[in-house]
Parts: structure tokens; sequence; C-alpha cells
């Protein structure tokens, strides 16, 4: 891809990242993030879609509605890139696929919706544990790393079902929609 093209991408997807947080930032751990770092992976690669997670999280993160915290903002950073590498061996690996029969598509993707919440648990792990030792304060820091993730079960819970719903039912088509403007 030449590089007008992908600095382009880049700015246009990470904008639409922003953009979506803040939208969406009323209900926490539900996103589209997650999901358009995931197909800029899957579309565009892992160097392209870890582009656009981290200038997304720079912008969202540095004024973000639930505050700053500078660890918690380079776990996230760090971590977002996990979506953009599932993209990429979702493509490599040839894991989504669209099913069709009788010259229609089903554009529901049962392995898109399990990438999204295998993705998202792999995510919110680092993410919660990182706020033991900030917000829990212990005499152990397995004690606090404990604490955090046992009180951050139910926005993980929100989290991985939500992305689990939201790839499920668009990241296939979403998929289907670059790649043809791509043509």
């Amino acid at each position: 891809m030449r590089l007008t093209r992908r600095v382009s991408v880049i700015c246009v997807l990470a904008a639409v990242c922003v953009g979506t947080n803040y939208m969406l930032s009323i209900l926490p751990n539900v996103n589209l993030m997650d999901l358009v770092v995931f197909i800029a992976g899957y579309c565009f690669g892992f160097a392209t879609g870890s582009m656009i997670a981290v200038l997304s999280w720079l912008v969202y993160g540095a004024v973000n509605p639930y505050g700053f915290s500078p660890p918690i903002f380079i776990t996230t950073v760090l971590c977002e890139m996990i979506y953009s590498a599932f993209g990429s061996i979702a493509r490599r690996h040839d894991l989504i696929r669209i099913r069709g029969g009788s010259g229609k598509r089903r554009y529901v993707s049962v392995e898109a919706g399990a990438l999204g919440f295998l993705s998202t648990l792999l995510y919110d792990l680092p993410t919660n544990a990182i706020c033991g030792p900030l917000w829990y304060h212990r005499d152990s820091l397995v004690e606090s790393v404990a604490i955090a993730l046992i009180v951050g079960i139910p926005f993980a819970v929100v989290h991985q079902v939500s992305n689990f719903v939201i790839f499920l039912l668009c990241a296939v088509p979403s998929i289907t929609g670059v790649m043809r403007a791509l043509r």
C-alpha cells in the first residue's frame, strides 16, 4: 500500500476509534475501537493495525472521560495491539470465512465472535491487573493484583460479552466492505 493511502487509512480509522469511544463512553467497556483495530489488522496487517491502536489511545487516553493514569494508559496502549495481532493472524490462517448457501451470504461469524472474546480476555487481564498496585494497597503485590482482577470481573464480563456480540455481528460485513473498497 502506498504511503499516502496508508497514512489516510490510519488517520481515518483512528478518528473512527476515538469518535466511537467518546460516543459510547456512557456504556463502560462497550466500544467499537477493538473491532476497528481488529479489522485494520486483518485488512492491512499488524503494523498498520497497531499504529491505529496506538494513535487512537494517544488521543482517547490523554483525554479520557474516566480519568488519566500513566501506568494504565501505557498498558491499554500496548494491549490494544492484541486486537491487531488477532486480526492479522485471522487473515493469515483464514480463521474467518463468509459462508454462503444457495446464493445468499450469511454475515454472522461465530469464529469472529470467538476471536473477539478471546482477544478481549487477553486484553482485560493485564489492564485490570495493573489497577491492583495503583488502587488496592496491600502488603503483597500478588494480593493487590488478585483483588483488582476479582473486582474487575463484572467490567471484564461486560467487555468480553459485548465484544463477542459486536465481532459476531459486525466483523465479517466490515471486513467484506473494506476488502471491496480496496479493489
